[in-house]
């Protein structure tokens, strides 16, 4: 590495360590929402969405997840379906269909697949006193698609439409 180089790597270091201590009283903290989410096929949830985000709600019968997790992820690991990538066990997921002259991810999904729906991701956290009336982000690390996101944070709720790849939400 020439001298030039390891300078400006040991400056770069250098102004990033001051400068995390210049305003490392002001870091805000983290709180991190990956585990314990419930989800549900938006074809099997009988409720609405003010109703599904409202604090409280009874989700008895939806599926564990943590996140990130896609919805077969997560029903493969709370063991409603077995292992894809064992043996033939794809093939016994609902919808799936191994007809060799058309590429499955190009096929309409069939009527009555859980996966024709979309799937509600759902959890509950309390915002800590030092943070009310701050700016707050929420930081999605893992929509591969697109998403619907409401929130109960404020008095009428807001949903937002989110295409791919989203990645943080300013809230305040």
């Amino acid at each position: 590495m020439s001298r030039r180089r390891c300078f400006a790597l040991t400056l770069a270091a250098g102004l990033l360590l001051t400068g995390r201590a210049a305003f490392g009283a002001d870091e805000p903290s983290k709180m991190f929402l990956h585990k314990d989410w419930q989800i549900q096929s938006s074809c099997e949830a009988k409720a609405n969405g003010g109703e599904i985000s409202a604090p409280g709600f009874d989700a008895k019968g939806w599926h564990h997840a943590d996140i990130p997790s896609t919805v077969v992820g997560a029903l493969v690991t709370d063991k409603t379906y077995p292992d894809p990538d064992y043996g033939t066990n794809l093939r016994s997921f609902p919808g799936f269909n191994d007809d060799p002259q058309h590429f499955f991810s190009n096929q309409d999904m069939p009527k009555g697949s859980p996966f024709r729906c979309s799937w509600w991701f759902r959890t509950e956290f309390s915002v800590p006193a030092e943070a009310e009336h701050k700016m707050n982000w929420l930081n999605f690390l893992g929509i591969n698609y697109r998403a619907n996101i409401g929130s109960m944070a404020r008095k009428s709720p807001t949903p937002m439409m989110w295409p791919a790849p989203l990645r943080r939400l300013n809230s305040m």
